[in-house]
């Protein structure tokens, strides 16, 4: 949330559901700076520790870390207008589920390597629901086959990033890192294609991939159909 300050300036308010020691929380509220160019920017309620505290199963930790996230939101007098997905494909049902409420869920991809955050949805413009969208300001994003050469609009191949977000390498691991950054780039290992207007899709990962009869065959697309 964006306050405007009567007497000139802005200061911004963000929820903290995880911890912000993770990369992933360092990378959002930094971008959220640049966007919002606040003034001041003041940290929501870092409820991480406490929720810690309070886990008594495992399995249902998350769902109550971000239900007790929620929750503390709305104790504030927050009112969820937009939220953001990641780590995993979106279903179309849950998509359509925040449709129907009004509000606005906007899928995006990014994993560690990148600094967790490649592109999304955009917030202003056409979005597309199963698709994790356009790349980030200062990055770049190609669909590659096994060559490491970018192939047509609608074919699948391999998913690479560019951008000073990407790592060095891994730590004491040059095998691994070799492997990993090619030329520059930074492959994921995740499956994709990018449709007629430049947006993304992932279908699977690269070891996940079933080859039956000379068909591809990703696990996203069995899942769809479950």
């Amino acid at each position: 949330r964006t306050y405007r300050m009567t007497h000139g300036g802005t200061f911004a308010i963000f929820l903290a559901c995880d911890a912000l020691r993770h990369g992933y929380q360092a990378t959002i509220y930094t971008y959220n700076l640049t966007v919002f160019d606040p003034t001041w920017f003041v940290p929501g309620v870092d409820i991480a520790e406490r929720l810690q505290r309070q886990r008594e199963v495992k399995q249902d930790a998350r769902l109550r870390h971000v239900t007790e996230g929620y929750l503390e939101f709305l104790r504030l007098g927050g009112r969820l207008r937009v939220a953001n997905s990641g780590g995993a494909p979106l279903p179309r049902e849950v998509a359509e589920f925040f449709h129907a409420i009004d509000i606005l869920i906007l899928e995006g991809y990014g994993l560690s390597e990148g600094t967790c955050a490649s592109s999304i949805n955009p917030l202003d413009g056409t979005r597309k629901i199963g698709s994790i969208g356009l790349p980030l300001k200062g990055q770049e994003m190609r669909i590659v086959d096994d060559q490491g050469e970018e192939v047509p609009r609608g074919e699948v191949g391999e998913i690479v990033v560019r951008g000073e977000n990407v790592m060095k390498g891994y730590y004491r691991n040059e095998k691994a890192t070799q492997e990993t950054l090619k030329h520059g780039w930074l492959h994921t290992g995740d499956l994709g294609h990018q449709d007629e207007d430049g947006y993304f899709f992932i279908v699977g990962r690269k070891k996940e991939m079933i080859i039956r009869g000379g068909e591809n065959i990703y696990p996203k697309e069995i899942e769809e159909v479950l």
